[in-house]
């Protein structure tokens, strides 16, 4: 597998990194403001959420072998409201020596909210986005080789959730 595979797989461990990072479980539930009539104007009510640094772990696949791997740290700017319910998040993945290895920006559309119970019993709120990025390569050698087809494209295009 290529350098392009190591970052969808980085992408896919910030996400999944991200799910247990909600507000604080005591805090009470709050509505999303999205549960008007039908065609009316919809306003949500969406908290502030915080900037967010999270480890990362980057891997080259080369033909279903581990080829290698890298540890990395992802950090997320606090989302900007564009729209109703349309929010943009700067994101830059460096590596352990603070080489920039990804950034670009995550346009986030929120879909819903849920309550969960947690491992202790108590309740988190759940918030989730629809993730859709065109995020572009640091100069920063990976190790991993880079798909020909992908050599001459600026960005790779990802899209996800996140909770």
């Amino acid at each position: 597998m290529t350098s392009s595979s190591s970052f969808v797989f980085a992408f896919a461990l910030l996400v999944a990194s991200l799910i247990p990072s909600g507000r604080a479980s005591a805090q009470c539930y709050q509505p999303d403001g999205l549960d008007g009539l039908p065609c009316t104007t919809a306003l949500s009510t969406l908290p502030a959420f915080p900037p967010a640094l999270l480890p990362a772990q980057s891997i080259c696949w080369d033909g279903c072998v581990l080829a290698g791997q890298g540890c990395g740290v992802v950090s997320l700017s606090a989302p900007t409201q564009l729209q109703c319910a349309e929010y943009e998040v700067a994101l830059k993945n460096e590596d352990c020596n603070s080489n920039l290895q990804l950034f670009g920006n995550l346009h986030l559309d929120y879909t819903r909210t849920w309550r969960e119970i947690v491992g202790t019993g108590s309740e988190k709120q759940v918030w989730r986005f629809v993730v859709k990025a065109d995020l572009q390569r640091g100069n920063t050698n990976f190790g991993c080789n880079v798909p020909n087809c992908l050599g001459t494209h600026p960005t790779a295009f990802y899209y996800g959730y996140l909770d």
